[in-house]
């Protein structure tokens, strides 16, 4: 009897240090020491495999400590079971890994779920939660809907230059801030269109916020300005650009549509309302989480511009150069590689939007060809010739470096041969469009091999520039 009283002391003594450690786990994770909670925890699960409340409290220590891919499969055996705090943490896992479609399958459920338990339920976090629900969808749409476009080029400069810092053609006309165009400090831009009789800008209304206006010019005077009718907003307007159609307008706002930071959108005037259309978004790649802040089509040159700070530091803008679409395209997402279209609509490589390497070399072409013209177009010995970030020359004896002078001037000559070429090469490429078959037949030959020419002096001109930086700054590090 001694001995049977004995054993079941020992018994119960074993079971509650058992249970003083599941709890001393659980106290753990209360208190958010998940590093601490995790052995705990797992040790408990393997004795309890199905068991929902040790699936839940393994998973979140994982996500917690650094391991989320190991905790998705405890999760969702929890959420299965009805633990549905689980949820919560699994769409967030989905959507860090941009796997929008789970993670709004997962917070809908969340919302669902905490609503109808009566120790869960919190309006707030229930209103929170479908917001961010609401804008996983807003963003979902607008990845399925990613617009092809082959970008060309990109340039990072300081947000303070970006306006000297486009190669644009005379009809697209000129954008500057409006405290060197009004010359009174205020903020916001100033777009001015290639006849120069109108301006529309950005500044601050009644409420604080950025709005658009224009202004006229009459006998060389400024009108009284007119706000822009139709592009009212719960949020600030700003970096307007007009086409040449004098219709379409592009801008930066961040209102409640924006996905986040800046957004850029578009309308169309109608002038039978005398008011602008419903705006609608530009979508991807061209909207992100940051600020997106300018998009400007050079029609003439076939050209377009766009400025972001995502993925940039703390006071840098990187400039986009890409290639217009004629219309509207997307890619397909259904029948797709989702993973390339996720890149293309966060624009994390150039280079896989380049899928038509002959456009692009005809697009660059076309840009070095503008470029050289603008040179040309200034005083004779002036140019602006860009060193590093915080360096610029615009005079032979701005260079340090003999031997980088040198090569800047023969740098120039090439350029004009080259230039020279590459309009020969689009007088041909135009007469082969138009010609007949045989006539073709006749002109491949001979365009091919210019065509050749024109790549290999191109490639010599952008080598060339980067020798002439290289020796430079080599030189001023001494």
């Amino acid at each position: 009897m001694k001995r049977f009283g004995f054993t079941l002391s020992l018994l119960l003594v074993c079971l509650g240090a058992a249970a003083q450690t599941l709890q001393q786990g659980r106290n753990y994770f209360a208190q958010g020491d998940y590093e601490r909670a995790k052995p705990i925890m797992l040790k408990y699960l393997k004795q309890s495999p199905d068991n929902a409340s040790r699936n839940y409290w393994y998973g979140v220590c994982c996500i917690e400590t650094g391991e989320p891919d190991i905790a998705v499969p405890y999760l969702e055996k929890a959420a299965e079971k009805k633990i549905f705090k689980a949820y919560r943490y699994l769409g967030h896992y989905y959507e860090g890994r941009e796997d929008y479609q789970q993670a709004i399958s997962a917070f809908e459920s969340y919302v669902e779920g905490i609503s109808q338990d009566k120790e869960l339920h919190d309006p707030e976090i229930e209103s929170r939660y479908t917001e961010i629900t609401d804008s996983l969808k807003v963003l979902f749409r607008m990845i399925r809907s990613t617009n092809r476009v082959c970008f060309i080029d990109s340039i990072t400069v300081k947000k303070e230059d970006v306006f000297d810092s486009f190669i644009l053609g005379e009809s697209v006309g000129s954008i500057i801030n409006s405290a060197d165009f009004f010359g009174d400090g205020s903020e916001g831009e100033v777009f001015m269109p290639e006849m120069e009789n109108q301006i529309i800008y950005s500044r601050r209304n009644n409420e604080g916020l950025f709005s658009l206006f224009t202004r006229y010019k009459s006998f060389d005077q400024w009108d009284e300005e007119i706000p822009l009718d139709g592009l009212e907003s719960d949020g600030d307007i700003r970096y307007p650009f007009i086409m040449n159609d004098g219709v379409t307008i592009y801008y930066a706002s961040n209102s409640s549509e924006s996905i986040g930071g800046l957004d850029l959108f578009v309308s169309r005037f109608n002038s039978q309302t005398g008011r602008f259309l419903k705006p609608e978004q530009l979508g991807m790649p061209f909207n992100s989480e940051a600020n997106d802040y300018l998009y400007i089509i050079d029609e003439t040159n076939n050209l377009g511009w766009f400025v972001t700070d995502r993925r940039q530091p703390e006071g840098y803008v990187c400039i986009y150069i890409f290639i217009p679409n004629d219309s509207y395209q997307v890619y397909n997402y259904e029948n797709g590689d989702t993973l390339a279209i996720h890149r293309a609509a966060r624009l994390l490589s150039v280079a896989e939007t380049q899928t038509n390497l002959n456009d692009v070399r005809e697009a660059r072409q076309r840009l070095t060809i503008l470029a050289y013209d603008i040179s040309e177009s200034k005083e004779k010995g002036s140019f602006r010739f860009i060193i590093d970030d915080v360096t610029e020359y615009h005079e032979l004896s701005d260079f340090k470096n003999s031997n980088a002078m040198q090569m800047f001037s023969r740098w120039e000559e090439l350029k004009s041969v080259y230039k020279s070429y590459a309009e020969k090469l689009q007088s041909q490429r135009d007469a082969y469009s138009q010609a007949g078959r045989r006539e073709k037949e006749e002109m491949t030959e001979a365009l091919l091999q210019l065509e050749e020419e024109v790549l290999k002096m191109e490639q010599q001109v952008i080598t060339m520039e980067n020798e002439i930086r290289t020796l430079e700054i080599n030189y001023l590090k001494r």
